[in-house]
């Protein structure tokens, strides 16, 4: 294992790896915890080890879409024409305060790290 003997030599190797393929998405919800996979509930801020939903390790993404980065998805949503100045500003994307269903996103990847090459 490369960062084993590289650890043993007092150096660490470094590697350039492309991470935008293989996420996971949906759409969250700003004003409902339990629309937004238990976020805000228990202990947030806490390690992942300790939270609840979906900043969990263990969280059940499956249902969850899959796609590569970049992604946006105001760009996906309908347009909704307003003559709100924040709605005007968002590109008359049905995002904001008045949104809460389409402005939060959650974005996941699973990756395995050898404990090798934990410092």
């Amino acid at each position: 294992m490369v960062c084993v003997a590289m650890a043993a030599m007092g150096a660490y190797a470094r590697e350039r790896i492309n991470m935008d393929e293989g996420w996971r998405f949906s759409l969250g919800h700003a004003a409902d915890p339990a629309k937004d996979f238990s976020f805000g509930m228990g202990k947030p801020l806490a390690k992942a080890n300790e939270a609840e939903g979906a900043v969990r390790p263990d969280f059940d993404d499956g249902t969850w879409r899959e796609l590569d980065l970049p992604h946006d998805w105001a760009v996906e949503l309908p347009f909704d024409f307003s003559d709100d100045p924040n709605q005007m500003s968002h590109g008359y994307k049905p995002v904001g305060w008045n949104y809460p269903g389409n402005s939060i996103g959650w974005y996941r990847k699973a990756f395995d790290l050898p404990a090798s090459c934990v410092a």
